[in-house]
């Protein structure tokens, strides 16, 4: 059985500059942080816990897996790193993310982009 997903976030991204900054802010907030590299990695984590929201590089998440994400956990929010060549979240119509947040990051943004999908602090970020 999947443990609780109080404060946990899955973050599905191949690159490490990403993946450190995301796991900095979210820690920051006070939440519990696990990442993937590949689909197959994804699958395991969403087996086994529960998330309160994903952040997925839409670089990693090919078209190919994006059904996959899109079915695994339909009511978690969805927020995807994206690049220049993406305009907005019609270009994932089978996503539907909540949020599309670019880098070089703007902590601020995606801090409101997770209070907007009802994420909570747990601690006043420093």
């Amino acid at each position: 059985m999947p443990e609780s997903h109080a404060q946990k976030a899955l973050i599905i991204s191949d690159d490490d500059v990403v993946l450190d900054l995301l796991c900095i802010l979210l820690r920051r907030r006070g939440m519990t942080v696990s990442s993937a590299e590949t689909k197959a990695e994804a699958a395991v984590e969403l087996a086994e816990k529960q998330f309160c929201c994903i952040i997925a590089d839409a670089r990693a998440v090919a078209p190919e897996s994006r059904a996959f994400l899109a079915g695994a956990v339909p009511a978690v929010p969805l927020i995807l790193v994206v690049d220049a060549r993406h305009s907005g979240p019609d270009d994932f119509p089978r996503l539907s993310p909540c949020a599309l947040i670019r880098p070089p990051f703007d902590f601020a943004e995606i801090d409101r982009c997770l209070n907007a999908a009802g994420i909570p602090h747990l601690q006043e970020i420093a």
